[in-house]
């Protein structure tokens, strides 16, 4: 039963830190700075990235983002859920707001390996215009939003699919 937990809180913790991250598509990511992640960064450019962190509202995006992250995977483990203990869910969601500062700080070299200091330093000048706040105060909404688009997206897209095989099982 614990090593169910275990990989639930896993799931959630690496979804909740997937939406914390800006997202790029892997044509638009450049080589990194860094050797690999599991380099450090410098002094600096980790106070820089933490300077993003702070401006971009990762932190806010986390908090808001948990209670979603929670009710979409107690709605996903469907029968699952019956064999978690009860309060598991209200115990995930504490604990997941309880440890968002070492995620936190976690993340601090994930932004530092895709982003010079130079970048660093330009997005945190973005973020302290009005566009900026402005997308920093919107990113969790529209994340929220986008997911039930998404949603319903890949819904249609794996009923459409299901259909088309069904049909090609059939006429065989």
């Amino acid at each position: 039963m614990n090593d169910m937990k275990s990989k639930f809180a896993a799931l959630f913790v690496a979804a909740v830190a997937c939406l914390a991250c800006p997202v790029q598509s892997p044509a638009q990511e450049k080589p990194s700075k860094f050797k690999e992640q599991s380099s450090l960064p410098d002094a600096e450019t980790t106070k820089l990235a933490k300077q993003l962190m702070e401006a971009s509202r990762v932190r806010k995006t986390l908090e808001e983002s948990v209670g979603a992250m929670v009710a979409q995977g107690k709605s996903s483990a469907g029968d699952n859920a019956e064999k978690l203990p009860e309060g598991f869910w209200e115990e995930l969601e504490k604990e997941m707001h309880k440890q968002i500062p070492s995620l936190m700080e976690s993340l601090v070299p994930v932004y530092a390996k895709h982003f010079t200091k130079e970048e660093l330093t330009a997005l945190i000048e973005f973020y302290g215009t009005p566009a900026g706040k402005k997308l920093a105060e919107k990113q969790p909404l529209i994340m929220q939003e986008s997911m039930v688009v998404s949603s319903s997206w890949g819904a249609k897209i794996g009923q459409e699919v299901a259909e088309r095989l069904a049909k090609k099982k059939g006429s065989d």
